[in-house]
């Protein structure tokens, strides 16, 4: 009878065991939050986490109100990520020293630098999910600029170019309209956000075309982890420096950034243009 009862409780505690397991990843009983901070698993399923930066001119702060349903709606956001009656939960708060507040929508976000020169706020984001993970503003809070970043991309040529524009015209225009085609001499960078949305059989003719390339600004990148906890964004690595991340604007003759140099992961620097992009036709 005693032996039969511990074999129950060790049954019991095997199971309890198991489902910590699951739901927390390798970090039993924590979590990781999305500033890369581990809580303790109880205090995850309500929970505000903050990210300040200040200058002479501004103090930015941003909240992100994580619960499990949070966590999935704003990674199938899409551009609502910057609608402020859509996303209530990743929020940017802007305020001057003459006391003018801003209140924005914006994506989950992990490092914030701010320019006083320039007036420009460039923030950034290694969430996986996320539908965006360079964003820059201005002072008066207005976007000026979203990338999402991902390991793969598609690499054409003019005719390939037209090729795809024809045969996968639903695609082409989504890219189009969200300005995820980069132009650099005769080669077409063609963002993977509408990638989820392709059958199987739309892949396979994608990536038989031999257009199907790692990212040419990070060709490493990868996921952190497998074990991230289901109210945790999973995270990049490979990416930007984690301890100094942004280097410098590219400047026009103008006095216009033009592209924005980040510090990777490897002690190199990496631009990401802000022109150059096939837009809409107007």
């Amino acid at each position: 009878m005693t032996r039969k009862l511990t074999t129950m409780r060790s049954r019991f505690f095997l199971k309890i065991f198991s489902f910590l397991f699951l739901v927390t990843g390798s970090n039993l009983l924590f979590a990781q939050d999305s500033i890369g901070r581990k809580l303790p698993f109880y205090s995850t399923f309500c929970k505000i986490d903050t990210l300040n930066a200040t200058s002479r001119k501004l103090t930015v702060t941003y909240t992100l109100s994580r619960t499990m349903v949070s966590i999935g709606v704003i990674q199938n956001m899409g551009d609502l990520i910057f609608d402020n009656n859509a996303n209530t939960v990743s929020r940017l708060f802007m305020t001057d020293n003459k006391l003018i507040n801003i209140n924005l929508a914006t994506i989950p976000i992990d490092n914030i630098v701010i320019d006083d020169v320039r007036e420009l706020i460039l923030v950034l984001s290694r969430a996986m999910e996320s539908p965006y993970n360079i964003v820059l503003y201005n002072f008066k809070g207005e976007l000026l600029f979203k990338k999402k970043i991902l390991p793969f991309e598609l690499v054409m040529d003019s005719a390939d170019y037209v090729e795809f524009s024809e045969s996968f015209s639903i695609f082409f225009n989504d890219a189009i309209s969200k300005e995820q085609i980069l132009k650099e001499g005769n080669r077409y960078y063609i963002d993977l956000g509408y990638w989820r949305f392709l059958s199987e059989a739309e892949k396979e003719k994608i990536t038989a075309k031999n257009w199907f390339k790692p990212s040419h600004f990070f060709p490493d990148l990868f996921r952190e982890s497998f074990g991230t906890h289901l109210l945790s964004f999973n995270k990049y690595v490979n990416f930007y420096s984690n301890t100094d991340p942004f280097y410098e604007y590219e400047i026009s003759n103008f006095g216009k950034p033009i592209g924005i140099i980040l510090n990777d992961e490897f002690g190199g620097k990496v631009k990401i243009p802000l022109t150059g992009y096939v837009k809409v036709a107007r």
